[in-house]
């Protein structure tokens, strides 16, 4: 099997009944039964998520998030296929962008105080990705 990583960004819309907590409990519930393992960075304004997993998995489940309304604006930054997942234990590994150690690592890829996934490129959202592999959570 061809596995692929992707990586998205979209603006964040009226997130009805639990807001972050219920994307990120279906997401791992669906990642799961799906192979795909990620992780989600959110600062209340922008996600920016990694997708790891098949390639036909990792297409429909991007497939579904750009068709989701609590998405606006969804742009494909990067996608590649891969030998080896960064996220190997982590259905969806959350990250919100609320630490002052969180937001010094965003400094290190962007120049502006508030994160801001449209400014950066497809190399810079993966390392960017990769840097919060420490500093994610599986729980909320």
């Amino acid at each position: 099997m061809t596995m692929s990583r992707l990586i998205y960004f979209s603006e964040k819309r009226e997130l009805g009944p639990g807001g972050v907590e219920a994307i990120l409990d279906t997401a791992r519930s669906n990642n799961e039964r799906n192979c795909l393992t990620g992780v989600l960075l959110f600062n209340r304004k922008f996600f920016l998520q990694c997708l790891e997993g098949g390639r036909e998995e990792v297409t429909a489940t991007f497939g579904r998030i750009a068709a989701d309304p609590r998405h606006g604006n969804v742009a494909l930054v990067s996608v590649h296929d891969i030998d080896v997942r960064d996220f190997p234990d982590w259905t969806m590994g959350y990250v919100p962008t609320t630490s002052p150690e969180v937001n010094s690592v965003l400094r290190q890829f962007q120049e502006t105080e508030d994160f801001d996934p449209r400014l950066l490129s497809s190399t810079t959202a993966v390392a960017l990705m990769n840097a919060m592999r420490s500093m994610g959570r599986t729980t909320l």
